[in-house]
């Protein structure tokens, strides 16, 4: 569907787990702007509920290295009132990390990435 957040136009995606044992969440509700492709709002709904019980909005977005990248945002618990801010100082892409760091094997041996950390 379509809507927006704030005056800015988003088309939206509803996901839903393949596998809901798997997950807290039974649905995202994500606000896509079409320009960018990038998230400006994301609703999570807990397994059971209408509402969302958590939102997710980007408040500063930039173009780094031609990627569209979130730098500032706010997760909200709806239903307790407290907020998380998320603040991305510095991002560096393309830094020609080997594939091999992103198999399963290697993904979850941190031995393996340690080489290429700054």
């Amino acid at each position: 569907g379509e809507g927006s957040v704030g005056k800015v136009p988003c088309e939206i995606l509803v996901s839903i787990p393949r596998d809901p044992k798997n997950s807290v969440y039974s649905k995202r509700v994500s606000c896509i702007y079409r320009k960018i492709l990038v998230p400006l709002k994301v609703e999570l709904f807990e397994k059971g509920k209408d509402k969302p019980s958590k939102m997710l909005t980007a408040r500063r977005i930039k173009k780094i290295q031609g990627y569209w990248s979130i730098l500032e945002s706010t997760m909200f618990d709806l239903e307790s009132g407290h907020r998380t801010q998320l603040l991305t100082e510095k991002i560096k892409y393309n830094q020609g990390l080997p594939d091999r760091l992103f198999s399963r094997r290697d993904l979850t041996d941190d031995s393996n990435e340690k080489a290429f950390r700054p």
